[in-house]
């Protein structure tokens, strides 16, 4: 019927446009990620006569069908054409992972990663972004992928961004948990050159750091060539760890695993969407802050209640 018809014409769309998976996004300014179209059939199927008339080509939107204003209304859907404003992420039971991640349009060129689109999380150090995997391998033989990096610039999970048009990260088992020898920096750290800058250096020089603060933000590392013991100012993300960067041990099924990775990942395609989840968790924080002070119970207003503590286990064993 309608039903069929429709997710017919949307999957012979995506595949036009060679989309890897289904990105769908919603009016409110946030996108899901689904292995399946039941979502939005359903959700179509309530608004077929619109929704028949009003189909457009990849990276559209339609109009939104149903009631407006403040009160219940059905939302129409449409492809993702763009990378999102920010990111909420809940689940993983690295509570550092969960909670909001604002997008900068700097470049960190103290990041091991040379790192865009960047996401800074708003409470901490974790970071989501999107690195070139030049002079490492990537997850799936990637050459692009999407990382959440910690506090100490080391990568913790990866996901194949296998199309330069997939906007959007995975959830769930889409990512996995890498070991590498990326981090931050430190001085004496041996060290070598990425790849190639013609009159500069060629692509695995070795050498060691000699400082980490410089004070050109752009070139924050001073490094000294072992070969001529010429020092160099460059960009972090210019060096690879002088050892192995491949993963060491990277897996997809452990429990322990699953206990880091993230099951809701929310791309948040609109400032409004974002601001609206900033300032959720800012009065969310003041309550707890509130009740602190009233020596109230912290275990019930815990910051899993809003940024989602560990997965239910119906999840655990979910693709």
């Amino acid at each position: 019927g309608v039903c069929g018809s429709v997710r017919r014409g949307w999957l012979a769309g995506l595949e036009r446009r060679g989309a890897a998976r289904h990105e769908v996004c919603n009016f409110e300014g946030e996108c899901f990620y689904n292995t399946k179209m039941i979502q939005l059939c359903r959700l179509l199927a309530l608004v077929a006569a619109p929704a028949v008339s009003q189909l457009v080509g990849p990276g559209s939107l339609v109009p939104a069908g149903g009631g407006g204003g403040g009160g219940f209304g059905f939302r129409m859907s449409g492809s993702v054409s763009r990378f999102p404003f920010g990111f909420f992420v809940g689940g993983s039971e690295v509570a550092e992972i969960n909670g909001l991640y604002a997008r900068t349009e700097s470049v960190d060129h103290n990041l091991p990663h040379h790192c865009d689109p960047l996401y800074n999380h708003v409470d901490n150090g974790y970071k989501i972004c999107v690195a070139d995997t030049v002079g490492r391998d990537g997850v799936n033989g990637a050459s692009q992928e999407w990382l959440f990096v910690d506090e100490e610039g080391r990568d913790v999970l990866a996901c194949s961004r296998e199309r330069p048009f997939s906007w959007l990260p995975g959830k769930s088992r889409a990512w996995d948990v890498v070991r590498r020898s990326f981090r931050y920096w430190a001085k004496g750290d041996r060290a070598k050159t990425k790849d190639t800058a013609d009159g500069w250096w060629e692509a695995g020089e070795e050498g060691h750091v000699v400082e980490v603060d410089m004070p050109d933000s752009s070139r924050p590392i001073l490094w000294e060539r072992k070969r001529d013991g010429r020092r160099l100012s460059l960009g972090a993300w210019r060096l690879l760890p002088d050892d192995d960067v491949g993963e060491t041990g990277v897996s997809t099924g452990d429990e322990d695993d699953d206990a880091i990775r993230p099951w809701q990942v929310v791309g948040l395609m609109s400032q409004r969407s974002f601001d609206e989840k900033l300032a959720k968790k800012n009065a969310h924080d003041q309550n707890v802050r509130d009740a602190r002070a009233r020596g109230g119970n912290q275990n019930a207003i815990s910051h899993g209640a809003i940024f989602g503590g560990p997965r239910p286990p119906a999840l655990l064993a979910a693709p």
